[in-house]
């Protein structure tokens, strides 16, 4: 059901203006149209009731409508019958009148001489051809309508009175009253109708923009979580919706910065933490050689073979890291091209089984077979499988082989990767930490020899630009498994190809 808030808000100006000047023009029109109707039916014979409106000049106004009536009615040719009614008129008030169609007589006043009356109305008329007087003397008139052949004479003793003394009439002072109290009536209805109106246009648009304005200054300081809820479907309803909208995006924004400063803050701890062990590490032997402990050449060399493995450590840490910087600021370009998975990981994993086999891991591969194409970038992707093998053979269980079981399969409109280590897992309530940057699951974050903790972070990032996702899962048998998600994409045809190159 439409309501009033769900109209435009200028929809709704325009009618209540439309209201508030509508109601007394069309009560002047019903007023005015009453007042025609009734003179166009009654005519002369009802000219006492309608003369009720000026009761000071009743006689006046009937006898000035009966004779331009007559009037009318000569120049139209009506018939006789059509013209007495006016006559009759005119005779209440002592006025005698004559009618002569093609020079004879049709009608004349009971009781009146034609030629009397001709004489009376000749004698101030002369030999004009239609006269009219109506003066203190009284009235008479003449009037000839040449194209109907007809004669109106008039004539009568009744003088014309500019202000006639009032005379007092019951009917007429209950009219007045009446009239009176209808026009008060009246308009105390446009009054309230018109106060209604604004209080209601004032409620649906203050109210609204109150409600806007204590949601500005909430969020002026700082209040991200007060909604301005306003409902409505006008122009102020729209407003509201993209406030809130502005206001969402705001909080959303602000977590952001929040969540973007507490990484900022983590990571130049961890990057401070992790340089300090290496560099404590170099500064040791380098001083241990200084000061003469490495007294052997032996022992010298396994100092400075530390040193270089320490410095070796930093390097990679700091590569890692201006990795992990370019990729979150979306500065190293990716051209990603489709491929099968199925069939590159089927091809990684050959060419590599026996260079991880000596280093203790134990790789496999499976596939559905069914296609698996992807778009991937096959420089940065690499990086990805790398960082799985080398954190199985980091984090493998003691007295056990490691192993790393790659699958590939097609899921509705993806492709699904799953890798399975038997390693030491991650417990449950880290799983969804562990592509943050710098983070272990050792909290003391000593052994910086199994790596930066940029790894997962990094391989996050590379996923993300290739449109993909990528999470970790708890191996039940023991271990993690980490899988990526990436859109299924269909094989290009020639033209696509062409188009590409």
């Amino acid at each position: 059901m439409l309501k009033l808030r769900d109209i435009s808000l200028k929809k709704r100006i325009l009618l209540t203006n439309l209201l508030m000047i509508a109601l007394p023009v069309s009560f002047l029109l019903v007023l005015g149209g009453l007042l025609f109707a009734g003179l166009k039916t009654t005519g002369t014979i009802r000219e006492a009731e309608l003369a009720l409106l000026w009761q000071d000049k009743r006689d006046a106004l009937s006898i000035q409508f009966a004779v331009s009536s007559l009037k009318s009615k000569a120049d139209r040719g009506k018939q006789v019958i059509d013209m007495e009614a006016d006559c009759r008129a005119l005779e209440r008030r002592g006025i005698a009148s004559l009618i002569a169609k093609n020079g004879e007589v049709v009608y004349v006043s009971p009781g009146v001489d034609p030629q009397d009356l001709l004489a009376s109305v000749r004698a101030v008329a002369g030999d004009s051809a239609s006269f009219l007087r109506w003066d203190e003397r009284g009235l008479a008139l003449l009037y000839r309508a040449e194209k109907t052949r007809t004669i109106v004479i008039a004539s009568g003793a009744v003088p014309f009175h500019e202000h006639p003394p009032k005379q007092d009439s019951l009917l007429h002072e209950v009219l007045e009253v009446l009239a009176y109290i209808f026009l008060a009536g009246m308009a105390l209805i446009i009054t309230m109708l018109g106060r209604y109106l604004a209080r209601l246009l004032s409620e649906q648009i203050i109210s609204p923009l109150e409600k806007l304005r204590l949601a500005a200054d909430e969020i002026r300081r700082g209040n991200l979580d007060v909604s301005p809820a306003i409902d409505s479907a006008d122009e102020i309803g729209e407003v509201g919706r993209s406030f809130d909208f502005m206001r969402r995006t705001l909080k959303e924004e602000k977590a952001r910065r929040e969540k973007y400063d507490e990484n900022r803050k983590e990571l130049i701890a961890g990057i401070s933490h992790d340089l300090a062990t290496p560099l404590t590490a170099i500064k040791g032997y380098a001083s241990g050689i200084l000061d003469g402990i490495a007294k052997n050449p032996e022992k010298e060399r396994h100092y400075i073979e530390q040193i270089h493995r320490s410095a070796c450590l930093m390097e990679n840490m700091v590569e890692n890291l201006f990795l992990f910087s370019k990729l979150d600021l979306k500065k190293i370009p990716f051209r990603l091209e489709i491929v099968d998975l199925a069939d590159y990981l089927a091809d990684f994993v050959a060419d590599r089984r026996e260079l991880f086999a000596a280093r203790g891991l134990a790789l496999s591969f499976s596939s559905d077979g069914k296609p698996c194409r992807a778009a991937i970038d096959r420089t940065q992707f690499p990086r990805v499988l790398l960082n799985f093998l080398e954190n199985s053979i980091k984090y493998r269980r003691e007295n056990l082989p490691a192993a790393l079981h790659i699958r590939a399969e097609k899921s509705g409109e993806n492709v699904l990767l799953s890798f399975t280590d038997n390693g030491q897992g991650v417990p449950s309530e880290a799983l969804d930490k562990l592509f943050d940057s710098f983070y272990r699951t050792d909290r003391a974050r000593t052994d910086t020899s199994k790596g930066s903790g940029l790894g997962l972070a990094i391989a996050r990032e590379i996923v993300t630009a290739c449109r993909g996702t990528i999470w970790a899962e708890a191996n039940p048998a023991g271990g993690l498994i980490l899988k990526i998600s990436l859109p299924y994409k269909e094989e290009e045809t020639t033209a696509e190809r062409r188009s590409d190159t």
